[in-house]
């Protein structure tokens, strides 16, 4: 008999409305295989458990310094320092945090316990059209697990949406889409160069799936273009990408705005800030609007933030 399966969860998200149709819960997987110097989401990277700390919750009480075994916390006048080289991820720092300054960040689920947590949402489901998405980090990096939560949720008929960057063997790839009815696929640079040097991998295996999904009738695609100023922003690149997608059949796109959100994030989990980054804007409502312009002037349907 073989193991339960498990798979790396950071979040679990209900009543979510920009990941698909109706109301949604949203399952996080943790583990990426891209780097993407952008994103906002840095605690999606790692595929193992991490430890975070927020400051701004931390009462200074010193009680984590005294349960660490790794003096990996250093005890301060003010706020506690750390080692995040020598932290093992023990997590018993978390355990005696009465503020949650401290917090694990990853756990390690069966597809039960995950489908526990989204049975109760059902009736949302049902009422609004909605389902559940897999998102991350990547979720295909786990794609085992992920299978079996996409036959799990399938058997309780439950919509499926998968949020993926494409970035897997063909063949898996098309394993996985016949699982689902809806894929939310990120398009971050035409140039495979400059989307090595964006995202730590060029950009041609993503393409070959990208075309894979395009004749994949049965199930429904949309396009998703991480909006970067100063990175794949400028005319030439989206009117070219919306002609590629157009050609591959594309109805539609969601433009995902850059915004800072992730810089807290990094600091929590003791990340530097990618040197390309810090000199990136957020973009403004009319920088955004003309990109939606340019979109829909190529007959792509175009909305904001999913």
């Amino acid at each position: 008999m073989e193991p339960t399966p498990k798979g790396l969860i950071f979040d679990i998200q209900s009543f979510c409305v920009h990941d698909g149709p109706g109301i949604r819960t949203v399952v996080f997987f943790k583990g990426c295989n891209l780097k993407c110097v952008w994103c906002q989401n840095p605690e999606s990277i790692s595929m193992n458990p991490e430890l975070s700390y927020s400051e701004t919750r931390c009462i200074h009480c010193g009680l984590c310094a005294d349960a660490c075994s790794f003096n990996a916390i250093l005890r301060t006048p003010s706020i506690p320092t750390f080692d995040w080289k020598a932290c093992q991820t023990c997590m018993a720092c978390t355990q005696v945090c009465p503020s949650r300054a401290l917090r694990p960040i990853g756990t390690w689920m069966t597809v039960d316990e995950v489908m526990q947590k989204t049975e109760s949402d059902r009736v949302f489901f049902e009422n609004s059209g909605g389902g559940i998405t897999f998102s991350g980090g990547e979720p295909t990096v786990q794609s085992k697990f992920l299978q079996a939560l996409l036959e799990e949720a399938g058997r309780r008929k439950f919509h499926r949406a998968l949020e993926t960057n494409g970035h897997l063997p063909e063949e898996r790839f098309a394993e996985l889409i016949s699982h689902v009815e809806l894929v939310l696929f990120d398009v971050k640079h035409l140039d495979s160069k400059r989307h090595k040097n964006l995202a730590g991998v060029g950009n041609r295996l993503i393409q070959r799936n990208l075309e894979q999904l395009s004749r994949t009738n049965r199930v429904r695609w949309i396009p998703r273009f991480p909006l970067i100023p100063g990175v794949n922003d400028d005319t030439t690149h989206v009117k070219n990408l919306g002609k590629r997608l157009k050609t591959l059949g594309a109805r539609e796109i969601h433009i995902l705005p850059y915004h800072r959100l992730g810089d807290a994030k990094r600091r929590e989990l003791g990340y530097p800030q990618p040197d390309l980054m810090k000199c990136v804007s957020v973009p403004s409502k009319a920088e955004v609007a003309e990109i939606v312009k340019v979109f829909e002037h190529l007959g792509l349907s175009t909305s904001v933030g999913g």
